[in-house]
């Protein structure tokens, strides 16, 4: 995402909400709702009234979505909301949200994510992974040299709690802002990442869904060089 936001393409500015626990020792939220109001919480701190111009990524469109239900449900506007690859939540009497995603465990899944082959990942035990990983992580600078593997288990801890979430997530919403959905039609050669279906979110909106395809794949399109042909499709769907 910090590839997107830095993007040029106007002089908006972006606020980027960070899952709890993610860069800090604080438990990680393992609820929809409490993170959606931790996050609200954050963000009247720098705009106490709206309008609103939400977005959110994979398991961070859920908690957007949940965010504007609490908006609008407090007479606020929202006059934005972007749905980056996310799946609809499952309705409240109904079954497990397609949100949760695939079966395989999140630290195996950032494994094949990072380039691993996949037999051989599914080999190595947790322990045996995170050295894997970390060594990537400090060869490619996508980790600190400094306490990399305890970073990379913070990782971990926070993916599991936003699976726990995403699972557990029921609601009955439906909104009055427009659903703007930016989807994929690419799957990940190895990760079993559902293709988002872009009608269960119609009974989530008194409005419109507007589908925008978007190139790459779930774990890429925020990455360059996906990330500047999506920045393009934010920029022409916000409201001027």
């Amino acid at each position: 995402m910090r590839d997107l936001s830095a993007r040029p393409g106007g002089a908006r500015r972006v606020l980027g909400l960070e899952s709890v626990g993610y860069n800090t020792g604080e438990t990680p939220l393992e609820r929809v709702p409490e993170m959606a109001e931790r996050y609200l919480a954050a963000l009247r701190e720098e705009q106490p009234q709206g309008p609103y111009l939400l977005a959110g990524w994979s398991f961070g469109g859920t908690v957007a979505y949940e965010m504007a239900a609490r908006l609008e449900a407090a007479g606020e506007e929202v006059a934005f909301l972007g749905l980056i690859d996310a799946a609809a939540p499952g309705a409240a009497a109904g079954s497990r949200s397609a949100a949760a995603g695939p079966g395989d465990p999140d630290l195996l899944r950032y494994g094949i994510a990072a380039g691993l082959d996949a037999g051989s990942a599914r080999e190595l035990d947790e322990e045996e992974l995170l050295d894997v990983l970390v060594r990537r992580g400090r060869e490619e600078g996508t980790l600190p040299r400094t306490s990399p593997t305890e970073a990379l288990r913070r990782l971990l801890r926070v993916a599991e709690a936003n699976g726990a979430a995403s699972a557990a997530y029921r609601t009955d919403a439906v909104l009055g802002v427009d659903l703007h959905l930016f989807t994929v039609d690419e799957r990940h050669p190895e990760l079993a990442t559902p293709l988002v279906d872009p009608a269960a979110w119609r009974p989530r909106t008194a409005g419109a869904v507007v589908r925008a395809a978007v190139p790459g794949n779930h774990h890429d399109l925020v990455d360059p060089p996906h990330c500047a042909a999506l920045a393009q499709l934010l920029a022409a769907a916000l409201p001027r």
